[in-house]
């Protein structure tokens, strides 16, 4: 538990937004079933004395589902006859009513959910509409998540990562989600929350101990919420035993629906992420992966059609751009003092991520890592602390990650953290310093010191609503916010039981309540979600049966990234063993291994691409080593990604395989050394690989350790580092300009290495054949 928390803080860093102005308005108002919310919350205000619907004194968790349970009972599925009970869906046309069909839950005991990660106990949660009934759950179905704490704000980090781990599980298994609602109750204060894969944004405390019916209107206003308003896919069917989504083909004005399996082969664990995911179409012949790519990136179907025709590249057959974050976050204002600092004081890397088989994997052990480096003074240490967002691959919890049963227990294994340019989601006639005028200064901040720890911080930047004293009508007290940013000063008669929502909060020491001051806005990592179908679908890497075709693959992969830099120009970035798929199907009879995953490329022709490749990019259990001593200079060493250091990942992947594959079921004798290869600072995970590579311990304490499977690579493994490592006699973890004397090389040695097992494997068979004919068994 207390090492997730740990993996979070980071992941969140940087990504947590408090107060957001407009956050009420935007998901409860302006909506078709307002008047019916409005109507439920008067019934209950009509009928508030009644001893099961008076809202706790003291609000234990208990107490309060209690009163939950009595409001749903008695106010939303009976009303008194003056109440309107139809819920109109935002999205429906005209007569396309319907009551309420979902209801709210809870567990007591970690065993009843099924569909996550771990194990979890759930205070609240609202589920999918027709659902059966069932003493089990599926995140699957998990439509709005609540926590509920005896205690007050002072715990507020503490609550926001328990939130933050349910929210996990939620996305884990809808990984097409787009957003999620949430909710914190610290006794009788109320704070909402949405989540989306930029991270999480709240509204203001609400004060709901002297007028519960707000909780009333918002618990109505979940449960009337269309699809589209919780925040799933609207552009995707969800059948009984398939989804369906329809792409654009390449090439012609034409669409195709692709049918694809109901679970993915490949999900991201990671919150704050790419949110990459991938799924297999039911006759096999396609993946279709979905992610998050960076704003002012190419897309995925760009550079596909850039690699066409390229051997070992994987063919575009579909394609589709959906929605950007910045879309999902219209109307929002987001400043920098919104921001709640997370990270915690210690440095060290951590590997949050996760994926499964098929042409990305759970099973694999990967940890994908783009941090942009200052060209002076940028240590490892500050940059990686700071990693916020993540592409793919496997689990932050286990080696052999399936759906079934996962313990927290398992160790971390992969992470792919991502700071780059990134293009900020505020609009163009937004101005990123603006002068507001008559802005309400919060008192607390003027002529004084913020206090220092993160939960008395938090009671200084998220203002505590006030509540009206009628049911409809709010106080009159509301800053006055001149701007031209969307959703600038609501009107307190547009929020139904709460007023004083989404004004500024401004430091600044002597000024009165009137003064113009700026007001900064901050930059959102926007991405922009998109959809693409690819073939082949192949086979995982960790799926390999035998020394013979694991070399195999790899060769074929490494010609197909040669022929990818020479023909297309494009340099890869990010070789792992998540990112290259063995082929079995009689089309790709001639072209065994395949890369994948074109979402770190850079093009080489392009005017950016020196800076790009400058970034500290690749999954860190197979990043080169000259990058990874870059990162921990300060003295402001650049180095530039190159083709060599890819080489040196598909060493790594060499390596990783025969180490970590090849084992009877269940045994894993290499884990705890396979970790440091992924753990830790950059430093440290710089120094134990190349004291592993470099000297004595490659024979010592490496090899050694091959599994029986992969006993005869030895001699390859040898081989290949002599290549890569002493070309000239001497170590060298350097490129040189003229990639063709190394790239021959590797292939010459994978392609003698083919020989020799082939040899074997005759060898073998006819020695299985003589014996056969010597004692026959009939």
């Amino acid at each position: 538990m207390e090492s997730l928390k740990l993996l979070l803080r980071r992941e969140l860093h940087g990504s947590v937004y408090l107060n957001v102005q407009g956050f009420w308005k935007k998901y409860f108002t302006n909506k078709l079933w307002v008047d019916n919310c409005i109507d439920l919350a008067k019934e209950y205000v009509k009928r508030s004395t009644e001893d099961d619907l008076m809202f706790p004194e003291t609000p234990t968790e208990k107490l309060v589902w209690n009163w939950m349970e009595a409001v749903e009972k008695k106010i939303f599925q009976s009303p008194s006859k003056t109440c309107t009970t139809s819920i109109t869906a935002s999205n429906s046309t005209s007569g396309d009513e319907h009551h309420f069909n979902i209801t709210q839950f809870r567990t007591t005991k970690t065993s009843e959910f099924n569909g996550g990660q771990t194990t979890r106990q759930v205070d609240y949660f609202i589920k999918r509409r027709g659902i059966p009934t069932s003493d089990r759950h599926h995140w699957r179905d998990v439509l709005v998540v609540g926590k509920f704490t005896e205690s007050t704000q002072t715990v507020f980090m503490d609550k926001l990562l328990q939130l933050s781990m349910l929210m996990r599980e939620l996305f884990f298994a809808q990984p097409l989600r787009q957003f999620a609602h949430g909710f914190h109750l610290f006794k009788k204060t109320l704070l909402l929350w949405v989540y989306d894969r930029s991270g999480p944004y709240c509204s203001s405390f609400i004060d709901i101990g002297k007028l519960p019916q707000t909780l009333v209107y918002v618990m109505a206003a979940y449960m009337s919420m269309s699809d589209a308003e919780l925040g799933l896919y609207p552009h995707i069917n969800y059948e009984a035993h398939h989804i369906t989504i329809t792409l654009d083909v390449p090439g012609v004005e034409e669409k195709r629906e692709f049918e694809l399996s109901p679970e993915p082969d490949a999900v991201q664990t990671s919150l704050v992420s790419r949110a990459t995911s991938c799924y297999h179409t039911l006759e096999g012949e396609c993946a279709v992966k979905f992610s998050r790519r960076m704003c002012g990136h190419n897309s995925k179907a760009e550079l596909l059609k850039l690699a066409k025709g390229i051997d070992g590249m994987a063919d575009l057959m579909g394609s589709r751009d959906f929605v950007k974050i910045s879309g999902l976050r219209k109307d929002l204002i987001f400043t920098n003092k919104m921001v709640k600092k997370t990270l915690p004081d210690d440095k060290a890397m951590a590997t949050p991520f996760s994926f499964t088989d098929g042409t990305m994997l759970r099973e694999s052990k990967s940890t994908s890592v783009v941090v942009a480096r200052k060209r002076k003074c940028a240590t490892s240490d500050s940059v990686t602390e700071t990693g916020r967002s993540s592409k793919r691959s496997k689990t932050s919890y286990g080696p052999s990650f399936t759906r079934n049963t996962i313990t927290e227990v398992i160790p971390t294994v992969s992470l792919n953290v991502i700071i780059e340019e990134e293009e900020s989601s505020i609009p163009a006639s937004w101005t990123l310093k603006k002068t507001e005028s008559s802005l309400r200064v919060n008192a607390e901040s003027i002529g004084g010191k913020r206090k220092s720890t993160e939960n008395n911080e938090v009671n200084g930047r998220i203002k505590r609503l006030h509540l009206s004293s009628t049911a409809v009508e709010a106080s009159s007290v509301q800053a006055s916010v001149i701007s031209t940013a969307p959703g600038q000063g609501e009107n307190a008669s547009d929020i139904p039981f709460i007023c004083g929502e989404g004004e500024f909060e401004v430091e600044n020491d002597h000024v009165d309540g009137f003064t113009e001051v700026e007001v900064k806005f901050a930059e959102i990592r926007d991405r922009h979600s998109s959809a693409v179908a690819i073939t082949p679908y192949g086979r995982s890497l960790y799926k390999v049966e035998s020394s013979l075709e694991l070399v195999t693959v790899l060769r074929d992969a490494i010609k197909a990234h040669w022929l990818l830099m020479m023909k297309a120009k494009i340099l890869h970035r990010d070789i792992s063993a998540n990112n290259i798929i063995m082929t079995g199907s009689e089309a790709h009879k001639n072209w065994k291994g395949y890369i994948i995953n074109v979402d770190l490329v850079v093009l080489l022709m392009d005017g950016k691409s020196q800076e790009k490749r400058q970034a500290m990019t690749g999954t860190m259990e197979f990043m080169a080593l000259e990058i990874l001593s870059g990162s921990c200079e300060t003295t402001g060493v650049v180095v530039e990604h190159s083709y060599r250091h890819d080489l040196e990942s598909f060493y790594y992947v060499f390596l990783w395989q025969c180490l970590s594959c090849g084992w009877e079921d269940g045994k894993e004798p290499n884990r705890e050394y396979l970790k440091k290869w992924y753990t830790g600072t950059a430093h440290e995970i710089f120094d134990f690989k190349k004291t592993e590579i470099e000297g004595s311990n490659f024979i010592q304490q490496l090899l050694p350790r091959f599994s029986l499977k992969f006993q005869k690579l030895k001699s390859l493994s040898g081989e290949f580092r002599t290549i890569l490592f002493f070309p000239y006699g001497e170590f060298d973890i350097g490129s040189h300009k003229d990639n063709n004397a190394l790239y021959k090389a590797t292939i010459e040695a994978f392609e003698k290495a083919i020989r020799l097992l082939t040899m074997y494997v005759i060898i073998s068979l006819i020695t299985i054949l003589d014996r056969t004919i010597s004692h026959p068994i009939w």
